[in-house]
């Protein structure tokens, strides 16, 4: 009875599947895009630092005789004493002009040590990323975002020489671009 119904109503038929293969196909698209997109979230988030513990000093010492800034022997004594912490990385938001770029369109620029890279799990596009000899030899080095690089043309090259404040420093390395549009360019230095 089935099988003459359907030969009968061959176009009703034919419609019919089609419209279950198409809702059931509609369907696992749905959840393949929502699954896609929820591990993109967890990655985003992941990155971000969900297991990452920031510590910030307050006040500014000198005017707050009570606190001291957080320095780079701080960083080295937790990551030592703490048990589970494995990096430990310094990071000081300089306000410094960058030659070669406007004021208004300057790069965030932030003095930090080698473990902040792995921290944040950036990876040098050309040239390398800041590495312990950096900083035993206070070395007059820095690397640049993959957007500051862009902003400064020629002298965003790894190799080029860079004036950060009154120091100048040589770029050894160019961070990949983030895929967020909302991170903004940094150059990272070693100078405390």
């Amino acid at each position: 009875t089935a099988a003459r119904s359907v030969s009968r109503r061959q176009l009703r038929s034919f419609l019919s599947a089609l419209g279950v293969t198409c809702g059931v196909g509609s369907l696992l698209a749905m959840l393949a895009v929502g699954e896609g997109a929820r591990k993109e979230v967890l990655a985003q988030i992941e990155r971000l630092g969900t297991h990452t513990v920031v510590l910030r000093a307050q006040g500014s010492g000198a005017a707050d005789p009570g606190t001291r800034p957080l320095g780079l022997g701080t960083a080295d004594r937790l990551v030592r004493e703490l048990p589970g912490l494995r990096h430990g990385a310094p990071r000081k938001e300089l306000d410094v002009t960058v030659s070669a770029v406007p004021e208004d369109a300057g790069p965030t620029v932030v003095g930090t040590t080698a473990d902040y890279f792995r921290i944040k799990g950036l990876r040098p596009r050309s040239g390398r990323l800041l590495g312990p000899r950096d900083r035993q030899q206070r070395s007059l080095v820095c690397v640049l975002g993959a957007e500051a690089a862009r902003e400064l043309g020629a002298k965003g090259r790894v190799g080029a020489r860079l004036r950060v404040g009154s120091t100048a420093l040589e770029v050894v390395g160019v961070l990949e671009g983030r895929a967020a549009p909302s991170v903004r360019a940094k150059a990272v230095a070693t100078r405390d």
